[in-house]
C-alpha cells in the first residue's frame, strides 16, 4: 500500500489549501443559518416621508385641507422659493418629495375639469416618492367621489370642509390585522440551500485535491521510479483510483456532516436523505470530472484557475448562487451540459417530496441518472487522454 500512504502525503501536504473551500462552506452555512434565525416584524408601521408643501392656493379650503392633511401625515419641511432650492432639499436629501399646489385649484377641482394639476419633484426610483404619490392620488380621487356624489355648492365652504374632515377621516382609518392562533406556517428547511452551495465546494475542492494526486503520478521521474519498484502496474493503478475515491468520499463526507448538523434544528425528515444521495452521486461524477483536468492540466496555477473556473462557472449557471427560475432560456439550454444543473433539479424536485412512491421519485432517479451518464462520458475522456499520453511517453 505505498502507493496509498503517498496519495495520503500529498493531500496533507497541500490540505492548507484544499480547506479553504470548506472554510468557505462553513461560513456561508454560518451566515445563512443567522439570517433565518432573525425573525421578521409581525406588525406594520407606516413610515413617514419628508415632504415640502408649497401652497400656493392658499386661502381656499380645498387647498388647505389638501396641505394639512399632508402635512399631517408626513414630516413637514419648511418650504422655499427658487427652484434651485427645491432641487438643493432633494439633492441634500432634507426632503424626500416636494409638493406644490398651484395657484387657481381649489376653483379647477371643484368645477370638474382638473385641468390644474400638482407639481411634484422627487427622487427617481424613490420607494418613498412612490408611496407619497399613491397617498396624494387616494385623497384625491376619494374627494373628488364625494363631491360629485353630494353635489356641493363650489362657493359653500362649509360644505367643501365638512367633506374634506369625512374624507381625511376616511384616509385616516387602520384595518386591524388579526394574527390566527394555532395555524402555523410550517419553516422552509435551510437543508436544500445548504446542499446546493456543498455542490460549489465540493467541486472546487475535488478537482485541485485529484489533480494534485494525478500530477504527482504522471510525471516523469515518478513513473520511471514506479516501474522501477516491485509494484505491480494493476496494483498502482487499483491504488490510485482507490486513493482518489476515497479522498473524494472524505470531502463529500466531512461536508455532508457539517450540512446536516446546521440542518438539524429543521428535522431529519426522508427526503433530507435523498440529497444526500443526490451529493452522493454528484460526488461520483465530479471525481470523473476531476480526473479529466487533471490529466489535461499539470501546472499548478492554472489548475487552481481551472477550479476556480469550473466551480464558480457551473455555479452559476446551474442555479446554485443565481435561481433557476431567474435566468433565461438560452442559459438554460447552456447549463443542461452541466452536471451540477441536474444535480440542482433533483435538489429541487426532492425537497418538495410529501410521498415516496415511485412516480415520485423517478424525475430525481432520472437526474441522478443524467448525472451518472456525465461521468461515465467523463471517464471515457480520461481514458482516451491516457491512452493518448502513453504512446507519447518515453
Amino acid at each position: 500500500m505505498q502507493v496509498f500512504k503517498v496519495i495520503i502525503k500529498t493531500i496533507r501536504k497541500n490540505l492548507h489549501v484544499l480547506s479553504i473551500y470548506l472554510v468557505v462552506f462553513v461560513f456561508f452555512l454560518i451566515l445563512m443559518s443567522s439570517l433565518q434565525t432573525s425573525e421578521g416584524s409581525t406588525t406594520f408601521s407606516e413610515v413617514k416621508r419628508s415632504v415640502m408643501i408649497i401652497n400656493k392656493d392658499s386661502g381656499n379650503v380645498i387647498a388647505d385641507a389638501f396641505a394639512d392633511f399632508m402635512k399631517k401625515s408626513s414630516i413637514p419641511i419648511a418650504p422655499v422659493e427658487t427652484e434651485e432650492e427645491m432641487l438643493d432639499a432633494l439633492f441634500n436629501e432634507e426632503a424626500d418629495y416636494i409638493l406644490v399646489i398651484p395657484e387657481g385649484f381649489s376653483k379647477d377641482f371643484l368645477s370638474g375639469s382638473h385641468t390644474v394639476q400638482l407639481e411634484q419633484q422627487s427622487v427617481a426610483g424613490s420607494r418613498g416618492a412612490v408611496w407619497t404619490d399613491m397617498k396624494i392620488r387616494k385623497y384625491l380621487d376619494l374627494l373628488r367621489l364625494y363631491t360629485e356624489l353630494s353635489d356641493v355648492d363650489a362657493n359653500d365652504t362649509e360644505a367643501i370642509a365638512k367633506l374634506s374632515a369625512q374624507v381625511e377621516t376616511q384616509m385616516n382609518k387602520e384595518t386591524k390585522v388579526v394574527y390566527p392562533t394555532g395555524v402555523q406556517k410550517e419553516k422552509e428547511s435551510s437543508v436544500p440551500y445548504f446542499s446546493k452551495f456543498m455542490a460549489y465546494s465540493l467541486m472546487a475542492i475535488t478537482i485541485l485535491g485529484v489533480g494534485t494526486i494525478l500530477k504527482l503520478f504522471t510525471g516523469r521521474d515518478f513513473k520511471n521510479r514506479l516501474r522501477c519498484s516491485p509494484e505491480k502496474t494493476s496494483s498502482v493503478n487499483l491504488q490510485l483510483v482507490l486513493g482518489n475515491l476515497c479522498f473524494a468520499f472524505t470531502a463529500w463526507a466531512v461536508m455532508t456532516l457539517v450540512c446536516l448538523s446546521f440542518g438539524l434544528k429543521d428535522g431529519l425528515k426522508l427526503w433530507v436523505w435523498v440529497l444526500v444521495l443526490n451529493s452522493l452521486v454528484f460526488m461520483i461524477t465530479t471525481l470523473c470530472m476531476s480526473v479529466v483536468i487533471g490529466l489535461v492540466v499539470k501546472n499548478e496555477n492554472v489548475r487552481t484557475f481551472v477550479a476556480n473556473v469550473v466551480a464558480l462557472g457551473s455555479s452559476f449557471l446551474s442555479g446554485i448562487f443565481v435561481p433557476i427560475e431567474f435566468q433565461s432560456e438560452t442559459v438554460r439550454k447552456i447549463a443542461g451540459f452541466i452536471p451540477a444543473f441536474w444535480y440542482v433539479k433533483a435538489v429541487e424536485e426532492a425537497k418538495n417530496l410529501t410521498s415516496y412512491a415511485w412516480s415520485d421519485i423517478q424525475p430525481i432517479a432520472a437526474y441522478m441518472a443524467i448525472q451518472l451518464g456525465f461521468g461515465v462520458a467523463f471517464i471515457c475522456v480520461a481514458m482516451a487522454v491516457s491512452r493518448e499520453k502513453s504512446r507519447h511517453s518515453i
